[in-house]
């Protein structure tokens, strides 16, 4: 009798390693799609009326509502945002190529002059500050690490992916997920 409840804790303990190894392996291979996980949760939560009235719409269908409910995420939201960044990216590529050829405009030129005479009041030399070469330094490198953001375009499909997959998983299974949770949950 001794035997078989060391055999039953030995082989409990090994489960218990096994799952705890197998939890950090996952862990490992999810660390860097965290963030589009997450970011899925919050857009599912927020969401989830429109979720409720595409089910309503589509009659209790819950894997087309979770198409329908992911689609009008990806085109109200993520789309928009996309292009924002596009366009923020090439208007600073843009201003710091006419900083680099010399041609500064207008309202660089106003700038430099409301900063000139906030300057005056202070004890410093006002001629000395070259505003241009600032600015270019600071575009310069701004430029640099916007290239490094487009260098991982992989990343940031596969992140996209990952938030869509996950997204739509979200609306279709996201009641039963809950339902478990809270099954589960000690409080």
């Amino acid at each position: 009798m001794e035997y078989s409840k060391n055999k039953s804790n030995t082989e409990l303990n090994f489960l218990l390693i096994l799952l705890a190894g197998i939890f950090i392996l996952a862990f490992f291979i999810f660390r860097p799609f965290l963030s589009a996980i997450i970011v899925a949760i919050v857009f599912a939560t927020v969401f989830q009326p429109l979720h409720r009235n595409a089910v309503a719409m589509t009659r209790g269908r819950e894997s087309i509502a979770a198409i329908v409910s992911s689609l009008f995420v990806l085109a109200v939201v993520i789309i928009p945002l996309l292009f924002l960044g596009k366009q923020v990216a090439q208007e600073a590529s843009g201003f710091y190529a006419s900083l680099v050829s010399g041609g500064t405009s207008v309202l660089l030129n106003n700038i430099q002059e409301t900063i000139r005479g906030l300057l005056q009041y202070f004890p410093t030399q006002t001629d000395a500050i070259d505003i241009n070469g600032y600015l270019k330094l600071g575009l310069g490198w701004l430029i640099q690490h916007l290239g490094s953001v487009f260098a991982n375009v992989a990343k940031a499909i596969a992140g996209m992916l990952i938030f869509l997959i996950t997204l739509y998983y979200l609306f279709r299974d996201g009641g039963q997920l809950k339902a478990a949770i809270i099954k589960l949950s000690p409080l």
